[in-house]
């Protein structure tokens, strides 16, 4: 199955309009299918015969008509829904959002054929972009017609730091319903970092899917994003769900399902008798402070940007520097690794009662992140900040916090 897309029918002279919407629903998994973008790499390809064989593509399982004065004049948009209208039997759905009130619009034959005309109206629900509602009513539709909304196994691709427009999902699950998410309509950018209204939009798309996805029993976690979206997915999924997490991780020996089924916190973990995590602390933890932050980090330079952003605040909070293998070379590695970090709050808890909040900074690879976040029993209120790039200052930025 993959990536759930819906191809996308308008009229250029509404693109603007289109894009905009484009980009609102990005974030909750609404996928298109546009010719702009979708069609690279095919020139010299016949318009006429690329077009339908895109609409009857396995991964595209609707087709959003945007209804305007323009577009329904278009007959390329006519052609489109002629194609779509032959696949309805096999499942297919026609999500009509109207840019222009309909009843103003004179609608040629297949657009009446396409909405049902009843007498004078239609019994086609058709969604307008005005609308509170709209942005989770049209991923929603999206996501049904694709298979997503009771699949017990589902696939999240953050996208947002994914210049691909075409993702490459792991082998394994090519076959599953697959949301990709992003923010950076049409393509991500290696080197983006969310603003803090941007890591709301983020916030907003999970707690969408959380809502949605109702049958889901398994969720795999892939992609390139900023750490925090992992993060979030794997707290808004967190082990009271009763959902399990799996992640990938594509960047050791060809890529590997890492999953934290049966993890245990490491209870007699301490900074000094970690096998894989060891840790320094900056700052007095036991002089009454009730704030404290926790960096994992994989790399030296790490550390430097990490001590000024700290030291930046007031007060200064004390500061444990967990220092993080820099490659983790297999799935039994990795739930090591889990086992520790998550003894990391286990240390904390027993040994530094005062402290209420936790800044906390992750250096863990993507997959490890959405799995501590899944299983971690936090002390008090734990406020995740995601690392800036390029570095700037502030060098991290707030993402998400819990309590």
């Amino acid at each position: 199955m993959g990536i759930i897309r819906t191809f996308i029918s308008h009229s250029h002279d509404d693109k603007r309009r289109v894009h905009d919407i484009l980009r609102r629903v990005a974030p909750y998994g609404a996928r298109p299918w546009i010719d702009d973008q979708d069609l690279r790499g095919q020139a010299g390809g016949s318009l006429r015969e690329l077009i339908p064989s895109s609409i009857a593509d396995p991964s595209c399982r609707s087709l959003s008509l945007f209804l305007s004065a323009a577009s329904v004049k278009s007959q390329w948009v006519l052609d489109e829904v002629g194609a779509a209208l032959a696949l309805i039997p096999d499942g297919w759905r026609i999500i009509p959002i109207a840019l222009d009130a309909v009843k103003d619009l004179a609608l040629p034959p297949i657009l009446e054929t396409a909405l049902r005309k009843r007498g004078n109206g239609f019994d086609t629900i058709y969604l307008d972009p005005t609308r509170p509602t709209f942005v989770a009513d049209y991923a929603a539709a999206v996501l049904h017609a694709g298979g997503a909304m009771d699949a017990e196994d589902v696939v999240l691709h953050l996208g947002h730091r994914d210049p691909l427009w075409r993702p490459n999902l792991p082998v394994p699950w090519r076959q599953l319903p697959a949301v990709d998410l992003r923010l950076q309509y049409p393509v991500g950018h290696a080197d983006f970092s969310p603003t803090d209204a941007e890591w709301a939009e983020i916030r907003d798309g999970f707690a969408f899917l959380r809502r949605s996805l109702r049958g889901v029993q398994t969720l795999r976690i892939t992609g390139r994003a900023p750490l925090g979206a992992a993060v979030i997915a794997g707290r808004t999924w967190d082990r009271g769900t009763g959902t399990i997490i799996e992640g990938w991780n594509g960047n050791e020996r060809g890529g590997e399902i890492w999953t934290g089924v049966g993890a245990i916190a490491a209870d007699d973990w301490t900074p000094s008798s970690g096998s894989w995590l060891q840790a320094r602390t900056e700052g007095n933890l036991f002089a009454g402070a009730t704030k404290l932050t926790v960096a994992f980090l994989r790399r030296v330079d790490q550390e430097p940007a990490t001590r000024a952003w700290n030291a930046f605040r007031s007060p200064e909070p004390p500061l444990v520097l967990v220092q993080c293998p820099e490659r983790i070379s297999n799935a039994d590695e990795a739930t090591a690794v889990l086992n520790e970090a998550l003894g990391v709050f286990s240390w904390v808890r027993r040994t530094c009662l005062q402290v209420k909040e936790i800044d906390l900074v992750l250096g863990l690879p993507l997959a490890l992140d959405a799995l501590l976040a899944h299983h971690l029993r936090q002390l008090g209120t734990i406020h995740f900040y995601d690392q800036v790039i390029p570095p700037s200052d502030p060098a991290y930025r707030w993402a998400i916090s819990w309590s």
